[in-house]
C-alpha cells in the first residue's frame, strides 16, 4: 500500500499551508523573517525527498530492469528540458549571490536544492527502466510508498513555485532589477513545470514500476 507515503506527502501539504500563511503576514510588515520561514520549508521538503529518493533507491534493488523504458521519448524530453530551466535558476540565484550577497539562508537553499534536483531527475530516469518481478519481495514494493511521497511533495512544491514565480520570490533581497532577475524570471515558469512533469513521471512510476 502507498497510503503511508500519501499521509506524510498531506503533512507537508499542512506546512506548506501554514508556511505561506506566514510568510504572506511578515511579508505585509516588510520583515525579513519570511525568507527564513519560507527558505525553511524548502530545505525540508528538499531534504525529504533526498531521504525519500535514497530509501526508495534501498527498497527497488530487488526490481528488475525492463526491456524498454515506461515512458515516452516526448517524456524524457520535457524532464531534461524542465531539469535546465531548474539548473538556470539555481545558477542566476548562486550568480547574484556571489555579486551582491544576502542572506546565507538563500545560498544553503540553493545548493540544497540543486543536490535534490539531480538526485530526483537520476531516480527518475533509473525508475522508468525498472519493473516488478515474482522475485521482487515486499521489501521492492515499499519503495512504493516512496514514491507516492515524491509525488505529493512535488505537488506541494509546484505550488510555491508557481507562487514563487509570479511574485518577488524566495531570494529576492531588494526590488531592484538586474540581470539575474530577468533570468530567474524567464526560468520562473520551467521550475514550476518541473515540479509538474516530474509528478506526471513519478505517478508514471507508481503505476508501471509496481504494476
Amino acid at each position: 500500500s502507498s497510503l503511508p507515503g500519501c499521509y506524510i506527502g498531506l503533512v507537508i501539504f499542512i506546512l506548506g499551508a501554514v508556511t505561506g500563511i506566514a510568510y504572506y503576514g511578515w511579508q505585509m510588515h516588510e520583515d525579513r523573517r519570511k525568507y527564513l520561514v519560507l527558505g525553511g520549508f524548502e530545505i525540508f521538503c528538499f531534504v525529504c525527498c533526498l531521504l525519500a529518493v535514497f530509501m526508495a533507491t534501498l527498497c527497488m534493488r530487488s526490481l528488475v530492469k525492463s526491456s524498454h523504458r515506461h515512458a515516452e521519448p516526448v517524456e524524457i524530453y520535457l524532464l531534461f528540458e524542465a531539469f535546465c530551466g531548474e539548473i538556470v535558476w539555481c545558477t542566476a540565484e548562486l550568480a547574484r549571490y556571489i555579486e551582491i550577497g544576502g542572506d546565507v539562508i538563500i545560498l544553503v537553499v540553493v545548493l540544497v536544492r540543486l543536490v535534490h534536483v539531480f538526485t530526483q531527475t537520476w531516480f527518475i530516469l533509473i525508475a522508468f527502466e525498472l519493473v516488478a518481478s515474482e522475485s521482487s519481495g515486499a521489501r521492492a514494493l515499499r519503495g512504493r510508498q516512496c514514491v507516492a511521497f515524491l509525488l505529493m511533495t512535488n505537488l506541494a512544491l509546484l505550488i510555491f513555485h508557481i507562487i514563487e514565480s509570479m511574485t518577488d520570490g524566495f531570494g529576492y533581497v531588494n526590488s531592484s532589477m538586474s540581470n539575474y532577475t530577468y533570468v530567474k524570471l524567464l526560468a520562473g515558469p520551467m521550475i514550476a513545470f518541473y515540479r509538474f512533469h516530474c509528478s506526471v513521471c513519478l505517478a508514471e512510476v507508481w503505476k508501471a514500476t509496481f504494476s
